[in-house]
């Protein structure tokens, strides 16, 4: 695990929009996120439910709030290294006890609560598909969490478009000012030690863009949590927002990379032995990256491959909507014909990964749904438990 802020001078920057599910959280966070790249400063982003995929959830810790406390001191700790001024993060706090600032040394943290009527809360939450029954329960947590009063600000988003809400936020909360020397390059992380309970072992899964990689991705980790196994599952474009992007290609993989190194560390103390990543390297280069990264720890990286019809149908399923809607999805809302032309160049990057064999498997998607997929690669997967791995 990466070393914390503190003996790093000034104080970091950590701004954390909280709140009841439905009150606009991470729209607003990426709102945010963008309006201050625009302005100049170096920034960060990071939905905090990113920062706890292990299942089953470890003892002790209901909610993985302490352990998603601790990654993102990590993470800030390798955002400041990569050159950020200061990070956004959105996501959901502990209702009745908050943030531990106590696990986030040098960090300058503000808590900002978002809030909306109970009305219009409700109508949220029915929008985006909570059920009734357990929309009784937001209410109540949002009203418990208003009357512990563990927030150092305020923003009522009823009736307000997320543009408001940030703007009102940005009335209260300054981010540091714009960078007038240029970005630092990212340091390399330094490789994480393997735990002594025994290495963690990674499967990374990647591909042209609308592959489906996340999709089977958590496929295979879901596999391996029913199979009795205490699974990490990482998205590392999620965790790697960083405005203005690194200017060299491996830059970004850098710090993905120093991300995935500081969750797999600390998942291994919870008792992972298994980590499922999903993610974007291109380049024998960016792979040198996560290999260096994760010295100690075995990793095998598959390559999932699919035709251009194939490609091209499932960027305009992801475009219409389907699958989880995550931050920073390039395609959601786009024209068919933006999405047609996002389509050809994946179907031109499939070619190019094909033509370098990058990866140790290359798996192909066409004609089998996401659970066949999941299959072959536990099967071809040799570091997959016998209890995970389906009989043919």
């Amino acid at each position: 695990m990466n070393a914390p802020l503190s003996g790093s001078g000034t104080p970091f920057p950590v701004l954390w929009l909280c709140g009841p599910p439905g009150v606009g959280k991470s729209t607003s966070g990426w709102l945010l996120y963008q309006r201050i790249a625009a302005a100049g400063t170096p920034v960060g982003y990071v939905d905090i439910d990113q920062l706890g995929m292990i299942y089953p959830e470890p003892e002790g810790d209901p909610g993985r709030y302490r352990l998603k406390t601790a990654n993102l001191a990590s993470l800030a700790a390798n955002h400041r290294l990569a050159g950020a001024r200061c990070l956004v993060v959105s996501g959901v706090v502990d209702p009745l006890l908050g943030v531990d600032r106590g696990q986030l040394p040098g960090i300058d943290l503000t808590l900002c609560g978002l809030t909306a009527p109970p009305d219009e809360l409700s109508r949220r939450c029915l929008g985006r598909g909570t059920l009734p029954e357990e929309l009784a329960r937001v209410l109540a947590e949002n009203e418990e969490f208003e009357r512990a009063g563990l927030v150092d600000r305020r923003v009522d988003t009823g009736g307000l478009p997320p543009a408001k809400v940030v703007e009102r936020v940005l009335a209260d909360w300054r981010p540091p000012a714009p960078a007038s020397d240029g970005q630092p390059a990212p340091n390399p992380p330094a490789p994480t030690p393997a735990s002594p309970n025994g290495p963690v072992a990674t499967l990374l899964l990647c591909g042209a863009r609308g592959v489906g990689t996340s999709t089977v991705g958590w496929e295979v980790a879901q596999r391996l949590q029913r199979a009795g196994l205490r699974t990490g599952f990482v998205d590392l474009g999620q965790v790697g927002f960083l405005q203005p992007a690194p200017v060299d290609g491996p830059g970004a993989h850098r710090l993905r990379s120093a991300n995935l190194a500081a969750l797999l560390g600390r998942y291994a103390t919870r008792g992972t032995r298994h980590l499922v990543a999903v993610g974007s390297p291109r380049t024998e280069d960016d792979l040198a990256e996560y290999r260096r990264a994760l010295a100690g720890n075995p990793l095998t990286v598959g390559r999932l491959t699919a035709g251009p019809e194939t490609l091209a149908d499932r960027v305009r399923r992801r475009g219409a909507g389907e699958g989880p809607q995550l931050p920073g999805d390039l395609l959601i809302g786009r024209s068919e014909e933006e999405l047609a032309a996002i389509a050809a160049e994946s179907a031109r990057e499939a070619r190019r990964l094909a033509d370098a064999a990058l990866g140790d498997l290359a798996l192909d998607t066409d004609d089998r749904s996401v659970g066949e997929i999941a299959d072959v690669i536990l099967r071809l997967w040799g570091h997959a438990p016998r209890t995970a791995v389906p009989s043919l």
